[in-house]
């Protein structure tokens, strides 16, 4: 995954859970807000039932008050024999507490009429708070809705960019492979001018030999004796004069006093240098002779082997 996938990924995690983080709020909210709603109902419908069963039993009061006013006399419980000031005392303690009554009764209704104001102005408080409430779970969904949108906008545009990254990656895979082919054609065709180069020294050496041989020179100082075994080498030294070279191999590896050796450079590019004639020899390295004057001077590192392809 890339640096970005990994970015999006991230951020695609915190998003979720700001957006769980949201609903649990509005879970809650909306839970409070029932159960206030729901506590606030039942209390005021046990006051209006305790209010109307208290008006109720005013009202029965009321009647009887009245209904004793029109008799004050029976509800006195005057008898036929009893005298004026006696019938005055039963009429007059009735009334007073009679009136008692009502007061205790009007007291009683009073206190029901604030009790009733007080729950009116905590219903109004309750539906203010309610409101804002309501106010706020609004602009929460709001904003949900607005992060929603963002969010899969977000996700689209993740998608956009996977797209354009398999692209881009499929695009890299088939460059990489057109550069790795050209590289193997490249390597192919420098392997090829090498063989060609090689060949053209080998059919130089060729002509050198047989123009040696048309003109008897063929056993002169100039005439090739390669050993008959294949011999690769280094130029580990040359001499001030350019005239002696110092080989990395000697008769360990089959070189004997008058073998001579062909001289060639591979890089910067293949190049025939021209040959020597091995002058002394130990076990691991031996000294040349270059034989005619050479192609460029030699330097250290040049090759020098029996045969070049085939010669």
């Amino acid at each position: 995954m890339t640096v970005f996938g990994k970015i999006l990924a991230i951020f695609n995690l915190l998003f979720g859970l700001i957006v769980a983080g949201l609903c649990i709020f509005v879970f809650i909210a909306g839970m409070n807000n029932a159960a206030i709603a729901e506590k606030e109902r039942k209390y005021r419908e046990a006051a209006e039932a305790g209010e109307k069963s208290e008006k109720e039993r005013a009202d029965k009061l009321e009647a009887k008050l009245t209904s004793q006013q029109k008799s004050l006399e029976p509800a006195a419980n005057v008898k036929p024999g009893d005298d004026n000031a006696t019938v005055a005392k039963k009429v007059e303690d009735t009334i007073k507490t009679l009136t008692e009554e009502r007061d205790r009764l009007v007291t009683r209704n009073n206190a029901l009429e604030a009790d009733n104001l007080t729950l009116r102005k905590r219903d109004s408080g309750t539906d203010a708070t309610r409101a804002a409430m309501q106010t706020e779970i609004d602009q929460k969904n709001k904003e949900l809705d607005r992060l929603k949108k963002n969010y899969d906008a977000e996700v689209n545009k993740n998608i956009t960019l996977q797209k354009d990254a398999i692209a881009a990656n499929q695009a890299k895979t088939a460059a990489e492979i057109e550069r790795d082919a050209l590289r193997d054609t490249n390597k192919g065709l420098e392997d090829r001018y090498q063989d060609i180069v090689k060949e053209v020294v080998r059919l130089r050496q060729q002509v050198l030999t047989a123009g040696a041989q048309n003109t008897g020179t063929g056993a002169s100082l100039t005439a090739r004796n390669p050993p008959t075994v294949a011999i690769e080498g280094k130029v580990e030294a040359v001499g001030r004069d350019g005239e002696l070279i110092e080989l990395s191999l000697g008769s360990d590896a089959g070189l004997q006093v008058g073998h001579t050796l062909e001289v060639f450079r591979m890089t910067p590019k293949p190049q025939y240098l021209g040959y020597v004639r091995i002058t002394r020899v130990e076990h691991n390295k031996a000294v040349g002779q270059v034989i005619g004057k050479p192609i460029a001077p030699l330097q250290r590192g040049d090759n020098v082997a029996s045969r070049i392809l085939g010669s």
